[in-house]
């Protein structure tokens, strides 16, 4: 299967994929999903800028 998609949004797609997929995973454990503590959103941004 080929797809023809630019290489910024399959980066968004993975970023948002990622993030979101944690947050349920938090959400459903019953925990404050882990990006909105302090500091890592500065880490996710890290990331992004990779």
């Amino acid at each position: 299967m080929q797809v023809n998609a630019s290489l910024s949004a399959i980066l968004v797609a993975a970023t948002l994929t990622g993030s979101g997929g944690g947050m349920i995973r938090d959400v459903l454990a019953g925990r404050k999903p882990m990006i909105f503590l302090r500091g890592n959103l500065r880490t996710l941004g890290d990331r992004c800028s990779c």
